[in-house]
């Protein structure tokens, strides 16, 4: 059964979504009120900076807290429930999360009410995914600020970014007036982080120089997310438990299990649909009784083409986190989606469908490597291609000492303690502060 979901993840309030797409009028009005409404909060921001920090009082959030879900999350729990010493606090936008949170005994709170302003005013640590509005720019000042992110360093980004075709190359390449008009207006595009977690050295010499940090502000802990993957042993919490129980029932029957992982877009022309015969493709994964699930990038969330019934696909909604499920998985379909950095732990095939590889990289989408040489799968560009790679099982056996290569390279850790490592990372530059 296709499972929908017609709700769609905001985009994070950042200077590089300002910059993704032509913007109409009205948009560009709004955007106007917006940061002349952000100039009445900077004395909030300088204010912020007075108030006394607990070292011991911790708060996270993720996707412009909208969602719970990323590297922040797994740590968050990860403090709640091993590190008595340190008070976690969720902070969110949606009230359902909250809720969630406290029905499990977690703290929780709703950012812009009294007790949540109170709790990211007093909090010695600010953690992150994406950058401070996933919980809040202007309560901030003072904080130790670890952004510890939400992918692997695999396209250029930041102060890398070469291109001008790229969307995002004028955050940092603009004239100094417009860069002057991004710095008041969304402040949150040229923050600098005190830490940011990384998987090994290599990807945190690009985490280096795309966030404009120095490189000690880097460390090789490994990404809490990926504590699910490896762990011996793993039993969902609630909010992970529906989806997670249903690809579990597939492999019970005795059923493979697939996942198609596409990386976000950002034009919304032809190249948004990847050429895919979905009632095909289901009727395969039935014969070969494989169920897949699929889910979009939260910023490019969409439904499937009504083209009927397919009891072999399920698409699973952008709120849900894809750790869980990636550690059900048998095989991983994507295209440039960091995703498959972390598939790796897994060791098992990964197939790259890239359709559209000389457009997408035409837009500006600049790799720090050649595609070629990062991808340890088969490379297919249509349909056709993929069906048949499909039927040979991704050809796993033939790019094992591939995977085995760029496991190494990207990865320093291969247990389950990326969590434990981030949490002493933080205390320890707490201490040193």
């Amino acid at each position: 059964m296709v499972e929908r979901s017609g709700r769609r993840a905001l985009a994070s309030d950042t200077g590089e979504n300002d910059l993704n797409s032509q913007p109409s009028s009205g948009q560009l009005a709004l955007r106007a009120a917006r940061r002349v409404y952000r100039l009445l909060l900077y004395p909030i921001y300088f204010l912020s900076g007075l108030v006394p920090r607990d070292p011991h009082r911790w708060v996270f959030g993720a996707r412009n807290g909208l969602l719970f879900e990323g590297n922040s999350k797994w740590l968050y729990l990860y403090v709640a429930r091993f590190e008595a010493d340190v008070q976690a606090v969720w902070i969110t936008r949606r009230k359902e999360i909250v809720e969630m949170l406290r029905k499990q005994g977690l703290t929780a709170y709703l950012r812009n009410s009294p007790r949540g302003i109170w709790e990211q005013l007093r909090a010695g640590v600010f953690v992150v995914i994406l950058n401070s509005p996933d919980i809040n720019y202007w309560t901030k000042r003072g904080a130790l600020f670890a952004n510890i992110q939400h992918g692997t360093p695999f396209k250029r980004f930041g102060r890398d970014v070469r291109d001008a075709a790229n969307p995002l190359f004028k955050n940092h390449n603009a004239n100094a007036l417009q860069r002057l008009a991004m710095k008041v207006g969304v402040p949150s595009t040229y923050e600098y982080a005190d830490f940011v977690a990384s998987t090994s050295p290599e990807t945190s010499e690009r985490w280096s120089s795309a966030l404009g940090i120095p490189r000690h502000r880097v460390a090789e802990t490994g990404n809490p997310r990926n504590d699910v993957l490896v762990a011996e042993a793993y039993a969902p919490d609630e909010w992970d438990r529906s989806w997670f129980e249903l690809l579990n029932g597939h492999k019970r029957a005795g059923k493979k299990v697939i996942s198609y992982l596409p990386t976000y877009r950002h034009a919304a022309g032809n190249a948004r649909e990847a050429p895919i015969d979905w009632t095909r493709l289901n009727k395969f994964f039935a014969a070969r009784q494989i169920h897949a699930w699929i889910r979009w990038h939260p910023g490019d969330e969409r439904p499937l083409p009504e083209v009927g019934h397919l009891d072999a696909i399920s698409l699973v909604p952008g709120e849900i986190d894809i750790a869980p499920l990636l550690r059900l998985t048998d095989l991983l379909i994507t295209d440039y989606s960091s995703a498959y950095f972390d598939f790796l732990l897994l060791d098992r095939p990964i197939v790259f469908y890239a359709y559209d590889k000389q457009d997408y990289l035409a837009e500006g989408k600049t790799l720090y490597e050649n595609y070629e040489d990062v991808t340890p799968g088969p490379i297919v560009t249509n349909f056709e291609q993929l069906l048949e790679v499909l039927k040979r099982e991704g050809d796993a056996d033939l790019y094992a000492d591939a995977r085995a290569e760029l496991r190494q390279r990207t990865h320093d850790n291969l247990d389950a303690g990326a969590s434990r490592r981030v949490y002493e990372s933080i205390r320890d530059r707490l201490n040193a502060s």
